[in-house]
């Protein structure tokens, strides 16, 4: 969500899907992968260029969108099917493909292609987030079903992790600084967590919250994400210094962060008393 700019998708009464891309003007463009049915925007980087998936014939596939609209397939040549993730500002696009070998991540640019991402013993990997220096977080499953996180730097390298304690650690996001935002499951409910780039482990719940969900983090270590209670889902800001912020969107029955930018800046998804999806952009 760079400069107040927002990437998403949307669904018309005929069930097709289309990405959109909002301005901070507040003006639309909507866009559709050539020949697919189907075009989901999951990534935005600060030059409004996008990752996301699309489908038309078999499977689904990524794509990468340039500024000038303009749409390549991205991954490896072997995929079967496979996911755009997260992309920066040099067009290197993180996420995951499957083969016949099982499922896989990859960093891709269209310069020098693609990189497979594999943990060692992995029975499957997803990259789920890069940063600008081509650092990747996510999450793999082990040969007993477990979920773990990792991290891969620039040069290559994975080192695995888990929160202390946890049954399972699930990556969200990776800052610039290095700083990797997730998810926990602990005594069967979810909590959050911070990781800072020295592999300290810093854990958090919103006050009074059943679960507590990451979505985001921002290049200064504030993240956001959602939370539960007895009257349904709620919106969270945590600032880097771990204060913790919540907020509604005035009538929903459900708040539901997705990202945050430098600025605090914060979009998502609410769902009104008629069921109805609407998007939100929440100001510091």
């Amino acid at each position: 969500m760079p400069d107040s700019q927002i990437a998403g998708f949307y669904v018309t009464a005929d069930g097709t899907v289309f990405g959109f891309l909002r301005q901070p003007d507040g003006s639309f463009q909507t866009f559709g992968v050539k020949n697919s049915h189907q075009t989901t925007a999951n990534a935005l980087n600060s030059k409004g260029e996008i990752t996301g998936d699309f489908a038309g014939g078999e499977g689904g596939h990524c794509y990468f969108r340039r500024v000038n609209r303009h749409a390549v397939q991205c991954g490896p040549l072997t995929q079967n099917q496979s996911n755009g993730e997260s992309v920066n500002v040099h067009h290197v696009v993180t996420g995951t493909f499957d083969d016949s070998q099982g499922s896989h991540g990859f960093v891709w640019d269209d310069q020098n292609g693609s990189d497979v991402i594999d943990v060692s013993g992995a029975l499957a990997t997803e990259p789920l987030s890069i940063n600008e220096s081509g650092a990747v977080a996510g999450t793999y499953e082990d040969s007993g079903g477990g979920a773990h996180g990792f991290f891969r730097d620039s040069a290559g390298t994975i080192t695995t992790f888990d929160v202390p304690g946890a049954s399972s650690t699930s990556p969200i996001g990776i800052n610039d600084a290095g700083v990797i935002a997730g998810v926990y499951v602990g005594n069967t409910q979810t909590h959050g967590f911070v990781r800072d780039a020295s592999g300290s482990i810093t854990v958090f719940d919103v006050s009074g919250a059943f679960d507590t969900t990451v979505s985001g983090i921002n290049k200064k270590g504030s993240v956001t994400g959602t939370w539960n209670d007895n009257l349904g889902v709620h919106g969270y800001e945590r600032s880097a210094r771990g204060k913790i912020t919540t907020f509604d969107v005035p009538g929903a029955i459900a708040t539901a962060p997705g990202g945050i930018n430098a600025s605090g800046l914060i979009t998502g998804h609410s769902v009104d008393a008629n069921g109805q999806s609407h998007g939100f952009l929440r100001t510091p």
